[in-house]
Formats: structure tokens, sequence, C-alpha cells
């Protein structure tokens, strides 16, 4: 039987939760009383994580008691859906004005790279990935190769994939994304 989802996954997404529900205590205590609470220096991470993240303050308190407590940044992070970092990828993209791009990055990033090596082509494979180079960014190559591709018209798009090496799958599922 597998383990508890809680004792598997990152728990970053659980504490903002946790900090977003407003308990009066940290989220330590409240995962110590979860049916099968997570292990403690997990839990003990992802509060670290999301403090370098500037997502949560921790400190002493009044009375010495501990306190967490959500930044902004943190309380934006806790209504969005995605992971703690590709969240902050987001909000700084909206922040500067490039929601677009960092949407598709971001979606990227949450699926597999859209860029195919087959293995007996695999010098053209990489000769097509470099033309969309930018700079030493395959994440800014990624967001080229999927605009590109967006803009190509109806049925010119499966053959620009091709020509491209591009998985017309990947980019199917990051424009749903």
């Amino acid at each position: 039987q597998q383990a508890p989802e809680v004792r598997r996954v990152p728990l970053e997404r659980l504490v903002l939760t946790i900090k977003a529900l407003n308990y009066s205590v940290t989220a330590a205590q409240v995962c110590a009383n979860l049916l099968e609470p997570p292990a403690p220096l997990a839990v003990e991470r992802a509060v670290r994580q999301l403090t370098e993240l500037d997502a949560l303050e921790v400190g002493p308190g009044v009375g010495g008691k501990h306190f967490e407590q959500l930044t902004p940044l943190g309380a934006h992070l806790a209504a969005l859906p995605v992971d703690v970092r590709i969240g902050k990828l987001i909000l700084f993209g909206a922040i500067f004005g490039l929601v677009d791009e960092t949407l598709t990055i971001a979606a990227a990033l949450s699926h597999r790279s859209p860029f195919l090596s087959p293995f007996d082509k695999r010098e053209q494979a990489d000769a097509a990935k470099r033309s969309f180079a930018a700079g030493a960014s395959d994440h800014l190559a990624v967001l080229r190769a999927y605009t590109e591709f967006d803009a190509t018209p109806g049925q010119a798009r499966f053959e620009f994939a091709r020509e491209h090496f591009l998985g017309i799958k990947s980019l199917q599922t990051i424009g749903q994304l």
C-alpha cells in the first residue's frame, strides 16, 4: 500500500494552506495533529523554504512564543493552485507585464520539454533546438519554440513541429496549461 500523500510530496503547499487558514499555532503543530502526520523535519524544511522564498515570516513572538505569518507574496501564492516556485514566477511575470511569457514558461516547467531528440537524427534535432536559442536559457528557447508554433496557422503547425523536432502533444499540453 502506498504511503499517504502527506508523506510523499513537498509540503510547501500544505504549509501555505495552513497559514492561509489563520490557525493560531504553527504549521508543525497543525501537521502533528493529522491522522498520519508528515515527518517533522519535512515540515521544518517546507517552512524554511517558504521563508527563503519570502512567502513566510517566522520568528519569536510575544512572550517567546514562535510565530509564522504569511507575507503578502505568501498570501497570493496560497491562492494559486501551482507549485510555490512556479507561482512566484507567474506573480513576478504579472508584476513586470510579461504574463503570457511567464505563463508559457510555467506551463513548460509543469510538463516535459517539447524538444525531441531522435537517436538517428540527434545532430539535426540539436541544430533545430539551437535555432530557438535565446542566450543560454533553455526556458527562453522553449518559449520561443512555443510562440512560433502557436503563431503558425492551422495544419502548418504539424509540419512546423516535425521540421523543428518538436513534440506536438507536448506543445498542445503547454497551450492547454
